[in-house]
């Protein structure tokens, strides 16, 4: 089997790719001759790593580091676990296949394996799950109020919102995530999309005990307080 060189797996925000070349003339020159160990405290997609890695034959180990549990937790996965990450990974794919050609589905296939890592029991660092949100929204909030969000990210805040009937401004500068967030959007406006939306969030006694809560929710009278122009 021919060797390949490694690669980032994944985009990263701040990623090191275009900055490889001036990395490489701030190395010491002595790395080039005698073994070293690498350290890097924000791995991020490893672009600098794997560049490392093929580069330097005498690197004897790598320690990796990031603040983000699920980027450092994925490395390990992909470390110790690699015939059965592939055997998950290979699931997904030819289910996500069996439905090819079914534009409609493949969009619900994806956002439900979407949604279901969004609301995992572990948190992750900038990400609030829906579950959560859902429930603060509805313990906070009365129907058809207003939520506003400066930091909007992809919106997951706002999907909670509209599920609990209420109704969501989100803010950010980036214009990824906003594009991000108007999709999200369109997708929940699917009625069907949305009820499995419901049915998903956690911290109800039954899947549609959510649904019932918010049809029996006593209605609040909200006027033109808010003008978008």
């Amino acid at each position: 089997m021919s060797d390949k060189i490694a690669k980032p797996f994944l985009k990263w925000a701040g990623g090191k790719t275009q900055l490889i070349n001036d990395i490489q003339k701030a190395l010491p020159i002595e790395i080039a001759n005698k073994p070293f160990t690498y350290i890097e405290p924000f791995v991020g997609s490893g672009a600098v790593l794997f560049w490392m890695l093929g580069k330097y034959p005498n690197l004897k180990k790598a320690v990796v580091n990031d603040i983000n549990t699920d980027l450092i937790n994925t490395y390990k996965t992909i470390a110790n676990k690699p015939k059965e990450l592939i055997s998950l990974l290979t699931d997904l794919q030819v289910k996500y296949h069996s439905i090819n050609g079914n534009e409609e589905e493949e969009k619900i296939y994806y956002y439900n394996k979407r949604e279901l890592y969004n609301t995992r029991a572990t948190d992750t660092i900038t990400q609030k799950p829906l579950s959560v949100l859902t429930r603060i929204i509805l313990a906070s909030t009365k129907p058809n109020a207003w939520i506003l969000d400066p930091f909007t990210g992809s919106s997951t805040t706002g999907i909670a919102a509209n599920l609990s009937n209420r109704r969501y401004l989100g803010i950010d500068k980036e214009i990824d995530f906003l594009n991000i967030s108007k999709n999200r959007k369109l997708e929940i406006e699917n009625s069907t999309t949305a009820a499995k939306y419901k049915e998903k969030i956690r911290g109800f006694n039954n899947k549609k005990e959510l649904e019932l809560f918010l049809v029996n929710e006593p209605k609040e009278a909200y006027g033109n307080e808010l003008k978008l122009y």
